[in-house]
């Protein structure tokens, strides 16, 4: 999985997957997979235009807080939501408080989704009763919650240096990288996976 603990780590590691792709062993590998030249191409357009963003005045600024904030939400979200389901099995009612994923979210379809998750949950007894056996208490929920507060006040926070929903906007274009790469990371384990020296080129392995 592309590493997300910082913004600009995760664009070097899209670079290195992208660029190794003009190796001949792994374009030709890839094409198979539909990785064509137009398909690279695509790819190399995303990362000069993250790259570009990232060199701007509208990412400079408290960008890597934001990013790192919002995975480590997302992180919890994806985890709790798993776990959530199991812990709910038994009990119908309570399968309605987990919601759908879709990875594509807009950013306000994305907050709201999450926020609404823990706040219904820390609002029925009987479903706090029930994540008590992976030891959650209503704590751990408030400090999700707290995260999510944190990342709108640090959002707000740019508002002096571009139109929040244009900075919103301009983080889609990253996450647009980074879930190319993710997905040719995934193609690329499958292709190469007894070529460990693609797998190296590519950055995937040390």
């Amino acid at each position: 999985m592309i590493m997300r603990k910082s913004i600009f780590k995760a664009v070097d590691r899209c670079e290195i997957l992208i660029r190794s792709t003009e190796h001949s062993g792994i374009s030709s590998g890839l094409g198979i997979y539909g990785y064509t030249e137009d398909k690279i191409e695509e790819g190399i357009i995303k990362l000069n235009s993250a790259r570009r963003l990232l060199n701007s005045r509208a990412l400079s600024n408290n960008a890597n807080q934001i990013f790192v904030l919002r995975e480590r939400i997302n992180e919890y979200f994806l985890r709790d939501r798993k776990l959530f389901q199991i812990s709910f099995a038994s009990q119908p009612l309570l399968e309605d408080i987990i919601p759908p994923y879709i990875k594509q979210y807009s950013y306000k379809r994305w907050r709201n989704t999450i926020k609404k998750f823990y706040n219904d949950i820390s609002s029925i007894p009987a479903a706090i009763k029930a994540i008590e056996n992976f030891c959650y208490t209503p704590k751990v929920i408030t400090s999700r919650l707290n995260l999510i507060t944190e990342l709108d006040k640090a959002i707000e926070s740019v508002s002096e240096l571009a139109d929040v929903n244009e900075y919103i906007n301009n983080y889609a274009v990253l996450y647009d990288l980074i879930d190319y790469c993710s997905e040719l990371e995934i193609v690329a384990k499958e292709v190469f996976k007894r070529k460990s020296y693609l797998l190296k080129t590519m950055g995937i392995v040390n």
